[in-house]
């Protein structure tokens, strides 16, 4: 990806910059190229749910702080904003093997989808199959002579074409011949003189076996007892969670998409974005973009619309109603205790009411005071004592 499609691109056929590594492989493996083995599908094998007993946890967590921080060109395809699902993602589709295929959304731990090898055929596509036909060349000989013409000349007679001769068979295996019997020759055996026998000595008299001694009589068996059990039967498979069918739908989202003040927030999924949405006082349904992974939390005016992966649907349902319902049957304030504490708050209102009356008749006197002195100040310079500064005193006529 970095070297060859980087400097030959023209040799690539159906790739492109944005192509991931799982489509190289592909490549490669249809190509039969640098033995490259057949990539996994994305539900192949068995997967298991993201949580902290995850077997490649640790894997996960060196690949974020030190791998991703020390040689970032080993993640091409992450980055500093990717979450640690998005690594535990990257390091399955690598191969690794702590790191097993983590369940979506709508899935169990423990669901896959096996793979079906070969090519399968849809019945509207039959025509393209041919049936097998033999073809026989037949010759009869010509019984009837062609019908001349009146041109005066009969056609050419018609030639039938040689059969094809067969190759001669190998000869077949032929028995070797049996010799003839043969008599051997009539021979007269030496004379030979017997030799003496002696008698065999009797055998002697097999002993007599002791009288057994009275054994006690052997005891009773004792009855098996029967012990009646019932059997248990004991499961270990989770009871699987019964999801009213108005929660999350898919492809379903809203006209609007978020209530005024609201920003769509990052989640892990449409649970999540559930619960972050219950938490919003202006809020009446939850919208799950499963491509962005982001969420938004729509009000009670919009309006329900089909779209593509979005799941959404109302915030009152399932196991987050009951989480409602709890809440709002926590202890309130009663009315006796609220009359306790209404005469305190209106003391304290009417002290803060007096003290700010005060300032502000402090602050008006001064005002009337500086506006006095600033009277007799201006009435003090506009007569002059010395009488050089007054004039000439006027011409009495």
């Amino acid at each position: 990806m970095q070297e060859g499609f980087a400097l030959h691109p023209d040799q690539f056929v159906g790739l492109t910059v944005h192509s991931t590594y799982s489509e190289f492989q592909a490549y490669f493996y249809n190509a039969a190229m640098y033995e490259c083995p057949r990539p996994c599908l994305p539900h192949e094998e068995p997967c298991v749910a993201f949580d902290q007993s995850y077997p490649g946890m640790q894997d996960v967590s060196w690949a974020m702080h030190t791998g991703m921080v020390q040689h970032p060109e080993w993640y091409p395809e992450l980055s500093s904003s990717s979450s640690a699902r998005d690594v535990a993602h990257a390091l399955y589709m690598r191969g690794l093997n702590k790191c097993p295929r983590i369940c979506q959304a709508e899935e169990s731990p423990g669901d896959f989808k096996p793979v079906v090898e070969g090519y399968v055929m849809a019945p509207s596509e039959g025509w393209l199959t041919t049936k097998s036909t033999t073809s026989r060349i037949t010759t009869t000989p010509a019984t009837t002579r062609a019908p001349t013409t009146t041109l005066g000349f009969a056609p050419p007679p018609v030639v039938p074409l040689p059969l094809m001769p067969l190759p001669p068979l190998p000869p077949a295996p032929t028995a070797a011949p049996t010799p003839a019997p043969t008599t051997p020759a009539p021979t007269t055996p030496a004379p030979t003189t017997p030799a003496p026998t002696t008698p065999a000595p009797a055998p002697a008299p097999a002993p007599t076996p002791p009288e057994p001694l009275p054994q006690a009589p052997a005891p009773k068996p004792k009855e098996p007892e029967v012990k009646v059990t019932a059997k248990v039967e004991v499961t270990t498979e989770e009871p699987k969670k019964e999801v009213p069918p108005e929660c999350a739908k898919k492809s379903q989202t809203y006209t609007v998409m978020d209530f005024p003040g609201h920003l769509p927030v990052v989640t892990e999924d449409s649970d999540a974005c559930q619960a972050h949405c219950v938490k919003q006082p202006l809020a009446e349904y939850f919208a799950f973009d499963v491509f962005m992974q982001t969420c938004h939390c729509p009000p009670f005016a919009a309006l329900p619309m089909q779209a593509t992966d979005v799941r959404g649907g109302k915030l009152r349902c399932g196991e987050m109603d009951t989480y409602l319902q709890s809440k709002a049957a926590l202890p309130k304030i009663a009315p006796a205790a609220a009359g306790r504490l209404l005469p305190g708050a209106m003391a304290m209102v009417a002290i803060v009411a007096v003290s700010c009356l005060a300032i502000v008749a402090q602050r008006r006197i001064r005002l009337d005071t500086r506006s006095r002195s600033l009277e007799r100040f201006d009435s003090s310079s506009l007569l002059p004592d010395d009488p050089e500064l007054a004039g000439p005193e006027p011409i009495a006529e």
